[in-house]
């Protein structure tokens, strides 16, 4: 018969912090030019794609309009997803700069 030892966690260890530095109009103005610019491209390629294959295979705004309704959900997807990763990227900077404190 085995018995497991018990698990005892290190004596520095707590609960999960929330984040060092506050979400704040500074980091989602830092963060604004490159969501705009990634999104700009994200939705232009979106616009491109319905428009050539929408065309491609049922001719006039039905083969748009199916493209478009498949391709809505990814696209919206990945620029929510993307907001976030720029928004995060900006909160760890800020973090990280000179003179912030984490205590």
């Amino acid at each position: 018969m085995r018995i497991d030892a018990p698990v005892v966690s290190p004596s520095g260890a707590s609960a999960p912090k929330a984040p060092a530095h506050p979400l704040s109009f500074t980091i989602l103005v830092s963060a604004s030019p490159g969501i705009v610019l990634v999104w700009t491209q994200i939705w232009a390629a979106f616009a491109i794609l319905v428009w050539a294959i929408g065309h491609y295979l049922v001719p006039g705004p039905t083969g748009e309009l199916i493209v478009a309704a498949v391709l809505i959900v990814p696209v919206v997807v990945l620029s929510v997803r993307m907001a976030k990763a720029a928004i995060k990227a900006e909160i760890e900077l800020a973090a990280d700069a000179p003179g912030h404190s984490t205590a």
